[in-house]
C-alpha cells in the first residue's frame, strides 16, 4: 500500500542538453550491460521453432518498428463553423455509382448532382459549403439563383477552397444574396471515389458468394462530418432540411434511401440502368442521417402494431439470419412509440447488414446500417452471445430515432445527449422484448456502469461535455464517456429525481425540442421544471454541471461514529494514485460533486425506494434508520445506480462479508451485492482497501446463482489474482475461486442449453473460470475435447465457440510438448484461419518456460 512516506527524486533538465549524474551514469550503463548480455544468452539459448534442428539458417535481423515523437498540433484553435448567414431547407441528390467492370475507368467512382434551397438570415456576398478533398467539382457547372421577390441569376466572382476546414466558399458579384431572400445553388455536376478505406462518406464493399464470385456494393457513413464525401452540403449538425435523393443505378441491384421509393425507371432508355427517386423527407434531417445502400441484397419484412413498415436487408445467403432482427426490431420500435408517447413519424425503418462497416451500427432515420455480425443471427449456428448482442445493438440505434433523430445534439461537444440516452434507453426495450434476460438488473452494470468507471479512473479521461471542433476531438467524444457515463449520468438522474418526475422531464424536452437542435442544459431545464411541477425543490443543472464538467467521479468514505450516524467524505477516486495530473481540464469544481447518498441498512433492507441525503460539494452524513443495532450492516449507493464507489471501515466490510456468507445473501439485492464485490476490489487494487477484506467476500460465492454478482467477482479478481500468483497466498485463492464456482460448473457441466440465456452465460463464466483455477474435472474435459479436435480440426461442433479459447489453453497449460508443437503446426500452416487468434493466444498458455522462450521467436 502505499503511504504518505513516498518521495520522489526529481531530475531536472536545464536550458540546453541534459546534465546526467555519475550515478545515473553508472546504472545506465550497468543496465545497458545486463541487456546486452540477456540478449546474446537468448539469442543462444533459446530453442529453435522447429521440432528437430540440423542447421542453424542465417537470417536478416529483425528490425523493431521505429516510434516517432507526436508532432505538436500546428493547426492552432478550430474556428471552423460555418457562419450563421444561410440555412438550407431542401436538398434534391442524384448519386450514380459505378460499381460494375462494365464501366470501365470510372468502376468504384460516383457522379453527381445536387440543388440546395436556401434562406439569407444575413445580407453577404459568399456561400460556403462544406467538401471534402477526395470530391471534385465542375466549378462552371455551378448556378446561383434568388428565387423569392425578384428571381435573378446571381453572377460568381470567384471560388476558393479552404482545405482545413473543407469549406468550398463561392464569392458573388457586388450585391450578393439579401437577408430574407431565399436562393438555390445547383452544383450540376461533381464526382467522387468510393475507395475509402476507413468506410466513411459514399464507399465501396465487398463480399463473395459461390465461393469465387465478388460481389461489389456502396453503403454510406456520414456522422459525423462525411455527407461532404458524397456531396457538397452544410455539413452540420444543426442545419436540418428536408432531402429529396434519386439513385442511378445498374438494375440488378436494389437501391435504398431513408425515405420509401416514390418512382422507378429506366436511366436514358437504357435496359441496364435505373433511375430510382425516393420520397422527400416527410421530416426535416441533419446531413449526417442521410443514407444509400445500392447493393444485391434480399429482404424479410413485416408491418408493426402502429403501421410502420420494418424490413431488414442482407446478402441472399444470410436471408435465414435476418428473421430475429425482424422480429426483436419490429417489437422494440413500437416498444419506444408507447414508452415515450411520440409516434415514430417516417412510412418505413429498413435495417441492413452491409460487409464492411466502420461501427456496429449507424441510425441513419429510415435506414440504418449494421454490420453483419451486429445483426445476424441464426439459432443454429450463432450463440446467445452473438443474440444478445444483436437485440442490444438493435435496441441502441432504434432508441436513436428519438434520442439524436428527433432532438439531435447542437453540436458535438453534446454527444452524450445522443449516445448516453440511447445506451441507457436499450434496456427498458431489451427487458421488453426479451423479459428473460432480466437485462437491465443483469447487464447494465457490466457493460455500461463499470465499463465508464473504469475508463473514467484515470488522467487520461475527459469530462462529458467539453469544446470540440477538429474531426478527431468530435471522434474523440464518441467513446466510454459519451456512450456508457452518459447512460450513467440517466440513471444517477432518475434516481434522486424519481422515475416519474425524470420520465416527464424527457418527454418533455422530446416534445419541445422535436426535429430542432438541443444542449446540455436545455435538457436540465426541462427535467428541473418537471421537479418543479411535483414540489421538488432541484436545480438540475447545478447539481449536475459537476458531473459533465469535469472528468471522473468520486469514492465516498463512510465512518460511522455511532450506531446510528455516519459521516461521508468525498474525493476523486484514481486507480493510480501516482499518475502524473493532467490540467487540461481543470475546472472551478476542483473535482467535488454534488453526490446523492442513497442508503439503507440490515434492520431495514430498502432496495426499492431508499432515503436520499446529499453531499453538497463537500462533506456529508447520514441517519440509518431508528431500528438498526451496532451490529447491523449498512450499504451505500443502492443498486450501484449513482456514478461513485463506496469505502466502508473495515467493520462494515465484515459485517457485509459475514451476512453473504451465512445469512440469506439473495435479500440483499443483485445489483448491490455486485457493488460489493465490485467497490471492494476495485479500492483494493486503488491501494484504498485492504486485500483481506475483498478476498473475505469471495466465500460466499459458492451459493451465488445470479449471473451479475459472479460475473463481476470473476472480472475484478484479476489485479488481486496478478498479486498473489508468485507468493504463498495464491493457493488459498485458487482454492476459494474452485469452491467459489464448484456449484455453478456441475450445475450445467459442458451440455450448452441455449432456452436459458442468463444460465448460459453462467455456464460460459464457470467453466472458463474453474479451467484457470484448476478445477479438475474441468482440466479432464478441456484436455478430452482438444485432443479430438486436433485430429479433425476443421470440426466445430467438438468444441463450443464461447469456450474455445479456454479449451485451447488448457490443454496446452496442462498438455505435452508434442501436443504444443502439433498446434503449432495448425496454426503456422493456417489450417483453420478463423482460429488463429485463439491458437496464437493458446500456445502462449504452456507452463513450460522453455516452450514459452520459444514462442517468442516461432510466432
Amino acid at each position: 500500500m502505499i503511504t504518505g512516506d513516498d518521495s520522489y527524486e526529481e531530475i531536472k533538465k536545464p536550458k540546453s542538453g541534459y546534465f546526467i549524474s555519475k550515478k545515473v551514469l553508472a546504472v545506465i550503463l550497468l543496465v545497458f550491460s545486463a541487456v546486452l548480455i540477456g540478449a546474446v544468452l537468448l539469442a543462444y539459448y533459446v530453442p529453435s521453432c522447429e521440432k528437430t534442428v540440423t542447421v542453424v539458417p542465417t537470417a536478416e535481423p529483425v528490425k523493431m518498428p521505429v516510434t516517432e515523437k507526436p508532432k505538436e498540433d500546428d493547426r492552432g484553435v478550430w474556428d471552423g463553423s460555418l457562419p450563421e448567414t444561410l440555412k438550407p431547407s431542401n436538398y434534391k441528390v442524384t448519386i450514380k455509382p459505378y460499381l460494375d467492370e462494365d464501366d470501365k475507368e470510372k468502376q468504384f467512382t460516383f457522379d453527381g448532382k445536387v440543388v440546395i434551397t436556401f434562406e439569407t438570415l444575413k445580407s453577404t456576398d459568399v456561400i460556403i459549403l462544406h467538401k471534402h478533398k477526395t470530391l471534385t467539382i465542375d466549378d462552371k457547372s455551378i448556378t446561383v439563383t434568388q428565387i423569392t421577390t425578384n428571381p435573378r441569376a446571381i453572377s460568381i466572382k470567384e471560388i476558393k477552397i479552404t482545405e482545413v476546414y473543407e469549406f468550398f466558399e463561392i464569392y458573388l458579384e457586388e450585391g450578393g444574396l439579401t437577408m430574407g431572400e431565399n436562393y438555390t445553388i445547383e452544383i450540376e455536376s461533381f464526382s467522387g471515389t468510393l475507395h475509402h478505406s476507413d468506410f466513411q462518406g459514399l464507399y465501396l464493399s465487398n463480399y463473395t458468394e459461390n465461393g469465387n464470385e465478388t460481389r461489389h456494393l456502396a453503403a454510406t457513413q456520414f456522422e459525423t462530418t462525411n455527407t461532404r464525401r458524397a456531396f457538397p452540403s452544410f455539413d452540420e449538425p444543426d442545419l436540418k432540411a428536408y432531402f429529396e435523393m434519386t439513385i442511378i443505378h445498374n438494375n440488378k441491384r436494389v437501391a435504398l434511401c431513408n425515405m420509401p421509393v416514390k418512382q422507378t425507371s429506366l436511366y436514358e432508355g437504357s435496359e441496364d440502368w435505373n433511375i430510382t427517386e425516393f420520397e422527400i423527407t416527410n421530416v426535416i434531417m441533419p446531413t449526417y442521417l442521410i443514407a444509400m445502400v445500392v447493393a444485391d441484397f434480399e429482404k424479410v419484412e413485416d408491418t408493426t402494431d402502429t403501421g410502420v413498415k420494418m424490413r431488414v436487408w442482407g446478402r441472399p445467403e444470410d436471408v435465414d439470419s435476418l428473421h430475429y432482427a425482424l422480429k426483436t426490431g419490429m417489437k422494440m420500435l413500437t416498444y419506444f412509440e408507447n414508452f415515450w408517447n411520440i409516434p415514430y413519424p417516417l412510412p418505413k425503418e429498413d435495417m441492413v447488414a452491409v460487409p464492411d462497416f466502420y461501427f456496429g451500427a449507424m441510425e441513419n432515420w429510415g435506414l440504418i446500417i449494421y454490420r453483419e455480425t451486429a445483426l445476424l443471427y441464426d439459432p443454429n449456428y450463432n450463440s446467445e452471445f452473438r443474440k444478445h448482442s444483436v437485440a442490444a445493438i438493435i435496441a441502441h440505434e432504434l432508441a436513436h430515432m428519438w434520442f439524436g433523430n428527433l432532438v439531435t445534439l447542437k453540436w458535438w461537444d453534446h454527444v452524450w445527449l445522443n449516445e448516453g440516452f440511447a445506451s441507457y434507453n436499450e434496456y427498458p426495450a431489451l427487458d421488453d422484448a426479451e423479459p428473460s434476460w432480466d437485462a437491465s438488473n443483469q447487464y447494465f452494470l457490466r457493460n455500461d456502469l463499470y465499463r465508464a468507471f473504469d475508463y473514467d479512473d484515470s488522467w487520461s479521461s475527459h469530462p462529458m461535455v467539453r469544446t470540440v471542433g477538429w474531426d478527431d476531438d468530435i471522434w474523440s467524444q464518441f467513446d466510454r464517456i459519451g456512450y456508457q457515463k452518459g447512460a450513467s449520468m440517466n440513471m444517477m438522474m432518475e434516481t434522486f429525481l424519481g422515475a416519474d418526475i425524470y420520465h416527464t422531464g424527457v418527454y418533455n424536452y422530446l416534445i419541445k425540442y422535436s426535429y430542432d437542435n438541443a444542449e446540455t442544459t436545455q435538457l436540465f431545464a426541462e427535467l428541473t421544471e418537471a421537479a418543479k411541477e411535483e414540489d421538488l425543490n432541484i436545480d438540475v443543472e447545478v447539481r449536475m454541471n459537476p458531473w459533465v464538467l469535469q472528468m471522473g467521479y468520486p469514492v465516498i468514505t463512510l465512518t460511522r461514529t455511532n450506531t446510528r450516524d455516519v459521516s461521508a467524505e468525498q474525493q476523486r477516486f484514481l486507480m493510480d494514485p501516482n499518475e502524473e495530473p493532467n490540467d487540461e481540464y481543470d475546472t472551478d469544481y476542483g473535482y467535488k460533486w454534488y453526490v446523492p447518498l442513497t442508503f439503507t441498512d440490515q434492520s431495514e433492507m430498502e432496495f426499492v425506494d431508499p432515503k436520499i441525503e446529499w453531499m453538497e460539494m463537500g462533506p456529508g452524513a447520514i441517519t440509518l434508520s431508528s431500528s438498526v443495532t451496532q451490529n447491523d450492516w449498512y450499504l451505500v449507493n443502492i443498486n450501484q445506480r449513482c456514478y461513485y464507489r463506496v469505502q466502508y471501515e473495515g467493520e462494515n466490510w465484515d459485517k457485509l462479508a459475514t451476512y453473504l456468507k451465512d445469512e440469506d445473501h439473495t435479500t440483499i439485492h443483485v445489483r448491490s451485492r455486485s457493488a460489493i464485490l465490485d467497490d471492494a476490489f476495485s479500492l483494493a487494487h486503488a491501494y484504498l482497501l485492504d486485500q483481506v477484506y475483498s478476498i473475505r467476500l469471495l466465500e460466499y460465492l459458492y451459493k451465488e446463482t445470479e449471473y451479475l454478482p459472479m460475473n463481476t467477482a470473476i472480472s475484478r479478481i484479476w489485479y488481486t489474482r496478478d498479486m498473489l500468483k508468485r507468493t504463498s497466498a495464491y493457493g488459498y485463492l485458487e482454492q476459494q475461486m474452485k469452491h467459489a464456482i464448484n456449484n455453478n460448473y456441475y450445475e450445467r457441466l459442458w451440455d450448452f442449453d441455449h432456452s436459458d440465456h442468463l444460465g448460459y452465460y453462467i455456464q460460459v463464466d464457470s467453466i472458463n473460470t474453474a479451467c484457470y483455477y484448476g478445477h479438475s474435472d474441468c482440466i479432464q474435459v478441456a484436455t478430452d475435447q482438444y485432443t479430438q479436435w486436433i485430429n479433425n480440426p476443421t470440426n466445430d461442433t467438438i468444441i463450443h465457440m464461447n469456450v474455445a479459447g479456454t479449451v485451447y489453453c488448457t490443454a496446452i497449460k496442462h498438455g505435452s510438448d508434442d501436443l504444443w508443437w502439433t498446434t503449432q503446426r495448425i496454426y503456422k500452416n493456417n489450417i483453420v484461419p478463423e482460429e488463429n487468434g485463439n491458437l496464437r493466444n493458446a500456445l502462449a498458455c504452456s507452463s513450460n518456460p522453455s516452450t514459452v522462450q520459444r514462442l517468442l521467436i516461432c510466432i
